[in-house]
Parts: structure tokens; sequence; C-alpha cells
């Protein structure tokens, strides 16, 4: 009995699991870094229209650390 309707709650959801999926694909260096570029502006503006903004800097800087600050840490062509 919220307030809040169910249309906007799927799609809360589907842009939380989107958002961190392709951040953690950038993290790990799965994204070329032109399209990267392109994508962080879109997932910014994406985030900004939700309740999403930190959640998706905790994002960031979780992916971040994981890769050490560097892009490509696995090798998935081995």
């Amino acid at each position: 009995k919220s307030g809040i309707p169910l249309a906007d709650m799927n799609r809360t959801l589907l842009q939380t699991g989107m958002i961190h999926h392709l951040s953690m694909m950038n993290g790990l260096g799965l994204i070329e870094k032109e399209k990267a570029e392109k994508l962080e502006a879109i997932i910014d503006r994406v985030a900004r229209d939700t309740i999403l903004w930190e959640l998706l800097q905790m994002v960031r800087n979780y992916w971040k650390d994981c890769a050490g600050g560097n892009t490509g840490l696995i090798d998935f062509k081995v």
C-alpha cells in the first residue's frame, strides 16, 4: 500500500541493475575507452533522474578500487 506506483519501482530497479552492471563492465575494462566516456555521461543523466546518484558514486568507487585504477584487469582472451 505504498504511495509509489509499481511502474516507478520497476523502472528504478531496472536502472539500478543496468547502472551497476555497466559500471562493473567499465571498471573491469570490458568497454572500449571512447564508448566508456559516452556511457558514463548516459549513466550520469539516468542516475540524476532517480534516487540512485549516491549509489552510483559508491558503485563507481567500488569497481575503480577493484581494478586498482587500471582498466582491463581481467584478460578474457586467455
